[in-house]
């Protein structure tokens, strides 16, 4: 686990837990030795932690279920997952020469009298031709609704984006709604400012990332 994640700080802390632990034995029967766990007052500041470690160690699903069990919800905020998801597949599609930057925080929307209104993108690419600035957002889009149900604050955005970074590329990218009968969108503005609408289907992700990056 220790070398499956990214972060220094939980890295850290595994390290630190594996050397306190170094003398205690792994169990070689689970539901053994959490009888032995008591509910008394000196285990209560591990209640949450045991709780955690009968939903891994016995393999219980994240489901409603009946019974005196405590139930355990495990969430997660879908559009930061979504927005690194995209990010990560991006970064391993893109080709050596294209230098992509992930939340570019370099630019504001107005820059005197001091710089306010920060823009930050999730996705900056550049390479020989030009800037591409993308943004995703974990949303399911209908034909049924104006404009798709894209909002119109995800749209100025983009147009500041396009604005401040004079990208040739404008892209908003949303998950494939499975009852979308169309393909992508394009939004194009008088004043040179055009918008690609892209869907990533995530049960085949590298063949949705692939159309993005060479539409």
């Amino acid at each position: 686990m220790r070398n499956q994640t990214g972060d220094n700080g939980n890295r850290h802390n595994i390290s630190r837990l594996l050397t306190f632990f170094e003398s205690v034995n792994a169990s070689s029967d689970y539901e053994a030795d959490f009888s032995k766990c008591t509910s008394d007052r000196s285990l209560s500041h591990y209640q949450k932690a045991l709780s955690w470690c009968k939903v891994f160690l016995r393999g219980n699903s994240f489901t409603a279920f009946a019974g005196s069990e405590v139930a355990v919800a495990l969430l997660f905020p879908m559009e930061k997952v979504f927005e690194s998801y995209i990010a990560a597949k991006m970064r391993r599609a893109v080709s050596p020469n294209v230098e992509l930057l992930v939340q570019d925080a370099r630019y504001s929307l107005f820059d005197r009298p001091t710089r306010a209104f920060s823009l930050r993108p999730d996705i900056v690419m550049t390479d020989g031709d030009g800037v591409i600035v993308m943004d995703t957002k974990w949303k399911v889009l209908s034909e049924n609704v104006r404009n798709y149900g894209i909002s119109q604050a995800d749209m100025y955005q983009m147009y500041a984006y396009s604005k401040k970074y004079s990208a040739k590329k404008i892209t908003l990218i949303y998950p494939q709604p499975g009852n979308f009968r169309g393909t992508d969108i394009s939004f194009f503005s008088d004043d040179g400012v055009n918008v690609e609408v892209y869907f990533v289907d995530l049960l085949q992700p590298n063949e949705s990332i692939a159309r993005v990056l060479h539409d």
